[in-house]
């Protein structure tokens, strides 16, 4: 995966390489509970928050898929507002667990 994603996604062409230098500080990242993504890919700095939230998300699907629903609230909550999330009557969870097959 992180050598698939070096190879499609020009910001992430040195992802590969980050990892292998990183690798103690990578893994300590993606081991917590809460994956906080580096800002490790080209541009990550000047990024508008929305592209940054994407990147994040792909940084987390890439190295732990199995935190990329937390990745995927943050970026809807990046683009729509933390409100959208907490709106009682619109239920995300709920919605991708029972109605997304």
């Amino acid at each position: 995966a992180i050598h698939q994603l070096s190879t499609t996604l020009t910001p992430f062409k040195n992802f590969a390489s980050y990892v292998e230098e990183n690798a103690d500080a990578v893994l300590q990242n993606v081991a917590a509970v809460s994956v906080e993504p580096v800002l490790c890919w080209d541009g990550a700095e000047t990024q508008d928050p929305i592209t940054q939230a994407l990147y994040k998300m792909i940084y987390v699907y890439t190295l732990r898929p199995d935190k990329v629903f937390g990745a995927c609230r943050k970026f809807v909550g990046t683009v729509f507002g933390e409100d959208f999330i907490t709106d009682e009557q619109l239920d995300l969870y709920s919605i991708v667990k029972d109605e997304v097959k």
